[in-house]
């Protein structure tokens, strides 16, 4: 993974410290993001949206001077390895929740192989 400078991200509070959690879209992509974001948290995390949700919204309640930089590398997994459409969509719309979130200190970053651009519409 190249190097990524949160400091290039705009986040309230300004100068917030960040943790990282860097994700891998595998067969079940939302299972995927609620392991690593248990790792971080330190909790088990229910492996669909909702449980991200609101792992999420407790870790920011429990950490309230970090922000967290979400790293999805590679996204075209999300196309090789998860074979449900439904499921795709779901973790697409779930990483856009979190970045578009007000009040979540939060920033999604994601890397995908130009090849892949036309499966993303």
């Amino acid at each position: 993974m190249r190097s990524i400078h949160a400091s290039s991200i705009r986040v309230d509070p300004p100068g917030a410290a960040w943790s990282t959690l860097e994700v891998v879209p595998g067969a079940a992509s939302i299972a995927d993001l609620s392991v690593a974001l248990g790792k971080l948290a330190g909790v088990e995390v229910a492996a669909n949206a909702e449980g991200v949700w609101a792992a999420l919204q407790r870790w920011q309640t429990e950490h309230p001077g970090r922000a967290l930089l979400i790293a999805v590398d590679a996204l075209e997994e999300l196309f090789v390895q998860t074979a449900e459409v439904a499921q795709r969509v779901l973790f697409a719309r779930l990483l856009w929740r979190i970045a578009r979130a007000p009040g979540l200190r939060a920033a999604v970053v994601t890397s995908l192989r130009i090849d892949f651009i036309g499966r993303c519409g």
